[in-house]
């Protein structure tokens, strides 16, 4: 396999760097690589993902088609998503992937819940209930007219979302920023979360299930 056929994390354990030009190690032989990667809560894991593991020429090749357009918090995810959907469309490889890190049964359940939302964002950003859709956005707002019923639903999704965002900013920073690099992390976050939103009546609104009659 030609070195522009292979992943990023594969070329490190294969070549050299330290040489110029890059070299091969012995044949049959690899050298163990250590990456440090940000939690998989925090969008940009899924870009450190994909420059590991996506084979790509340039950097533009990681990216969406639609990066620009899409909303803040899944545009890394929404290219991983395009790029490696047989892991991130598939629980039990989830479980496994996740698993293999030495993650505990409850922090991987976490996890998948979490790529689950994703995709649901995505999919709400598609049906135009979320985030802006390019550049035909104020025509298609023109061209569809939404019953009231129907307005009343975005609106309570839309501010549904909000309040979600709303929530998890108001979690204090940790002194080293905002990495989980365990699940022991994690749970130290969801607890200073619980502190960060107790003192609001409506924070946890979000949470709950929207009746749609």
């Amino acid at each position: 396999m030609t070195q522009e056929h292979l992943s990023f994390l594969n070329w490190l354990r294969m070549y050299d760097g330290n040489k110029t030009p890059a070299k091969l190690y012995k044949q049959g032989t690899t050298t163990l690589v250590g990456t440090k990667m940000q939690s998989v809560f925090a969008d940009e894991f899924f870009h450190q993902y994909n420059v590991l593991h996506i084979a790509h020429r340039k950097p533009e090749d990681l990216y969406h088609p639609d990066h620009d357009s899409l909303p803040a918090p899944i545009k890394c995810f929404a290219a991983a998503w395009l790029l490696s959907p047989d892991l991130w469309n598939d629980c039990e490889r989830l479980k496994e992937y996740f698993s293999l890190h030495g993650n505990k049964d409850e922090y991987v359940m976490n996890v998948v819940q979490h790529v689950h939302s994703r995709i649901d964002f995505i999919h709400l950003w598609q049906r135009r209930v979320v985030g802006a859709i390019g550049q035909y956005q104020q025509e298609i707002e023109e061209l569809t007219q939404l019953s009231p019923e129907q307005q009343r639903i975005v609106a309570m999704t839309r501010q549904a979302m909000e309040d979600r965002k709303q929530s998890y900013e108001d979690v204090p920073e940790r002194q080293q920023g905002h990495l989980l690099d365990s699940d022991t992390s994690d749970e130290i976050v969801e607890e200073h979360a619980e502190q960060g939103t107790r003192n609001s009546p409506s924070a946890q609104d979000w949470k709950k299930f929207i009746l749609i009659n």
